[in-house]
């Protein structure tokens, strides 16, 4: 969920936030269009006009504050939700793609379980741990691309410090991607497997997420 520092005035939005609806609003830098609505693709501040909503990437907020229940107005304050460190096995985190080697994918871990890494951890995607079925023939191509922004599952840590990462499952996949050609558009989904530019007509293959409404 979008918070608010104390002390500051811009709000503070991690990947998958909802921004609000495409029908009011067009989105910018750091945001794609879902369904009806707009969500974050990146982690930042929210940058809102009469007619735009988008992220502007700026560092972490200082912890903002949550409210448990039973929480007094008085204890909030002393509550605390800092950046998160590496993200262990079963945790969904946000990845941003770095670039394509082979049968895997580079990653950038961007938030985990909804929270702001504290740093910019790597991520492996293997083509094995895309789906459950053909695994020989995954071209990571058609999977996703540099640039990407996707949802994924930790399942385990690497022998140099990052994080292994499964697309197994409708929910994981990429969430925000461009059009490689033309003016950039961002594309949209047509299906589990493909996404389109509405601007320019270009259909390129992904592994889509299915994000809930």
């Amino acid at each position: 969920m979008p918070s608010q520092s104390r002390g500051r005035t811009a709000t503070y939005v991690t990947p998958g936030d909802r921004l609000g609806s495409s029908a009011k609003y067009t989105p910018t830098d750091g945001a794609y269009t879902r369904g009806d609505a707009i969500y974050a693709a990146i982690a930042g501040a929210l940058a809102v006009t009469p007619t735009t909503v988008g992220v502007r990437r700026v560092p972490p907020p200082p912890p903002t504050t949550a409210t448990p229940p039973g929480t007094t107005a008085a204890a909030v304050a002393t509550i605390a939700i800092p950046p998160v460190g590496l993200p262990a096995p079963g945790a969904v985190v946000t990845c941003r793609v770095a670039r394509l080697t082979g049968k895997s994918a580079a990653l950038v871990v961007l938030a985990s379980d909804g929270v702001p890494t504290a740093g910019d951890y790597r991520g492996l995607l293997r083509s094995v741990d895309v789906r459950t079925t053909d695994v020989d023939t995954v071209e990571m191509s058609d999977v996703c691309v540099p640039g990407d922004i996707l949802v994924a599952g930790v399942v385990g840590v690497g022998d140099r410090g990052g994080v292994l990462v499964s697309l197994l499952g409708e929910d994981r996949g990429v969430v925000a991607a461009m059009c490689g050609e033309g003016d950039g558009g961002e594309l949209v989904p047509v299906g589990w497997g493909e996404m389109v530019c509405p601007r320019c007509g270009r259909r390129e293959k992904r592994k889509v997420a299915r994000v809930p409404r």
